[in-house]
């Protein structure tokens, strides 16, 4: 299985170290410009987390640990585009895809 969710270390890392750039690249790929909602980087944050109705913020431990709580193992971090277990996953996940700056990608067997 391969899974693919907002990363929330990079994301609380990014919240932390004030890296506007992050902020605004999000802002202008996935919020539709909005300065006018979206004006500081937590409301950019809540934007990611709510306007895509994401219930709960996965970093590497957490998830690896609810997957191997679930019965999975060969629990690996993986890259955006790249996949030991899937033939031709750049279809699936493209290199330009805007996604690939901001996701948590993992494989995992069961």
């Amino acid at each position: 299985m391969r899974i693919v969710v907002p990363d929330l270390e990079l994301w609380c890392k990014n919240y932390v170290l004030r890296k506007a750039e992050f902020f605004d690249w999000y802002r202008h790929t996935s919020l539709n410009r909005d300065l006018e909602r979206y004006k500081t980087c937590g409301a950019v944050f809540m934007g990611m987390i709510y306007n895509w109705d994401h219930n709960m913020g996965y970093d590497l431990e957490t998830l690896s640990w609810q997957l191997s709580e679930t019965g999975f193992r060969e629990i690996n971090r993986s890259i955006w585009g790249h996949s030991q277990n899937i033939p031709s996953i750049e279809i699936l996940e493209a290199a330009d895809s805007d996604r690939r700056l901001e996701s948590l990608v993992i494989e995992c067997t069961k």
